[in-house]
């Protein structure tokens, strides 16, 4: 079977605004540049929208080079320029706690964590995590490497299972409350489900598990404003186990980096 990409979001600070882009790079640990950053406490535990939905005012664009991010705020004079680089000697390191990991991260300079503790109201550091033989790994497969992502590296979303939850809400809501990295049209509601395998051009991808959704995607990504909806609907049709599905997440096979562009189709085997 055969489906079609239409559109590819990288969150390259996790829990910040998305970018949409027409053409990015397949890499073992996600989307380039996707959830390469982090903002945590002084203590090092991550923050995101779970607890401070304003975290949706931070908007974020690639540079005109593509060489690093452009972080935006309604509340800031200035927009930030976060340069896209690797870890060096000098640069400070930090340990940072996400869910039950532990990693050590690359703190961001300290005009860029000003930056962002000046509009948040207390202080916070940007970190990155580095390309090193010491990284997060995914919790099921310890040879797939991951940024920041909560569970894995890539989340499918079909356009048709958002069609079918609109149906059931007094108000549509848009794809962006998901979070996702691929959306794809063609076929029936949460097809993406029954997907064990499948290939973009020459990258092949297997299935993880379906995506257990929390409190984020009952907040508008616009506005901060937090709801019960889609979270009180979803549970109705969505639940499994203890959580409520919606997408699944998947990995890359191998360790080659792969060009994808919306358009692409994706070969379902």
């Amino acid at each position: 079977m055969s489906f079609k990409i239409t559109e590819l979001y990288i969150y390259p600070i996790k829990s910040l605004g998305r970018i949409q882009v027409q053409t990015s790079t397949l890499t073992p640990k996600g989307l380039q540049y996707d959830r390469r950053w982090l903002l945590t406490d002084t203590n090092g535990m991550f923050i995101t929208q779970r607890k401070m939905p304003e975290l949706v005012f931070f908007k974020i664009a690639l540079a005109e080079d593509k060489k690093g991010l452009v972080v935006s705020h309604k509340d800031a004079a200035n927009d930030l320029f976060i340069p896209a680089r690797n870890a060096n000697e000098s640069d400070r390191k930090m340990k940072v706690t996400i869910w039950n990991d532990e990693v050590e991260a690359v703190v961001e300079s300290n005009e860029i964590n000003d930056w962002f503790s000046n509009l948040m109201g207390f202080e916070v550091y940007l970190v990155f995590l580095p390309d090193s033989d010491q990284q997060r790994k995914l919790g099921n497969d310890p040879n797939i490497p991951i940024n920041f992502p909560d569970a894995a590296p890539y989340l499918f979303l079909g356009e048709s299972a958002l069609e079918h939850l609109n149906g059931k809400l007094e108000k549509s809501i848009p794809i962006n409350r998901f979070r996702a990295n691929v959306i794809f049209e063609g076929g029936t509601p949460h097809i993406e489900d029954t997907w064990k395998s499948f290939k973009i051009g020459n990258a092949a991808f297997e299935a993880i598990k379906p995506c257990g959704r929390c409190q984020v995607t009952t907040t508008d990504q616009e506005t901060g404003v937090v709801n019960k909806e889609p979270l009180r609907t979803l549970a109705t049709y969505r639940k499994q186990g203890h959580r409520i599905a919606f997408g699944h997440y998947f990995k890359l096979q191998g360790d080659e980096t792969f060009e994808v562009s919306v358009g692409d189709r994706i070969e379902v085997f």
